[in-house]
């Protein structure tokens, strides 16, 4: 088994011990579970619908502009909704499924999915902290996370996700190196880095990402409303801002499969800085997944 392999399952089960550890100690309150109506799951459903189908929408523009042909939205919202099932398997496993579906059904390069992939991530960061950052600004813009100012922290998180592409390919430039897999890494950095240059020369295209991305923004806030307020707890629209940021960057980046366990701990611990329950927090993130 490979050693990165050993640490995932490490961390997997050190959070997912952490959950239970906590689940199950006196004082934790899994009665709310009763609150959750049958309404409240269909609504939630509905919800996750539509959040799956903004961000396939999204993919699938990116794609599109990239050269992928003779393929229906249809088709590959089939193959996007299939590919997450891949996640709580294999890290990233639905880039994975998804390119090799494209390279097999479409001839659509590896090279080119790999851009997606990059570039996505890089926007959907970006987008999803800056409508947070907005968000907070208009309602409660002295909100503070352990007395510290969240607009200020989502302000200096933007500029380093903005930045590190551009100091990445900076600091690498001048690095000679002689063995031809690292000499071939190193080519494929620089083209997806180059690759993503030419994203920032079509503003139509940012324009329409950046809308969906607000759409998409708003669908999973009111989802985690609906959460929250099927257990019967109240939560401003500040704290679900960052809430819902927290979980979507947890889709976009994965440590481990799913990010199982590490999402649902650090929404609980979020949850538990709002003055709510850790419980709550854990619980609502679960029933998301």
């Amino acid at each position: 088994m490979k050693r990165w392999k050993i640490w995932q399952i490490l961390i997997v089960g050190f959070f997912l011990v952490l959950i239970a550890m906590h689940l199950t100690s006196p004082g934790t309150d899994l009665g709310m579970l009763k609150n959750i109506s049958a309404t409240d799951v269909v609504l939630l459903f509905f919800l996750t619908l539509l959040t799956y189908t903004t961000y396939s929408y999204a993919t699938y523009l990116v794609l599109c502009s990239l050269g992928l042909k003779d393929m229906a939205f249809s088709k590959w919202f089939k193959i996007f909704v299939i590919a997450r099932f891949f996640n709580f398997h294999i890290t990233q496993g639905a880039n994975v499924f998804w390119s090799i579906k494209l390279k097999k059904e479409c001839n659509f390069t590896y090279t080119d999915s790999a851009k997606q992939i990059f570039f996505m991530a890089w926007f959907n960061l970006i987008s999803t902290l800056l409508i947070c950052l907005c968000l907070l600004l208009t309602i409660n813009p002295w909100f503070r996370v352990l007395e510290v100012n969240a607009a200020l922290i989502i302000f200096i998180l933007i500029s380093l996700v903005v930045v590190t592409p551009f100091i990445i390919k900076t600091m690498h430039a001048p690095i000679k190196v002689n063995h031809n897999k690292v000499i071939w890494a190193k080519e494929k950095a620089n083209e997806l880095i180059d690759k993503m240059y030419t994203f920032l020369g079509k503003p139509q295209l940012l324009i329409k990402l950046l809308l969906i991305n607000l759409v998409h923004f708003l669908l999973f806030l009111a989802l985690i409303s609906v959460g929250f307020r099927s257990l019967e707890i109240s939560l401003g629209v500040d704290g679900l801002s960052i809430f819902t940021s927290i979980l979507m960057i947890s889709k976009y980046i994965n440590i481990v499969p799913g990010n199982l366990g590490v999402t649902e701990y650090i929404c609980g611990l979020f949850s538990k800085t709002l003055k709510g329950a850790l419980d709550a927090g854990i619980i609502v993130s679960g029933l998301l997944r």
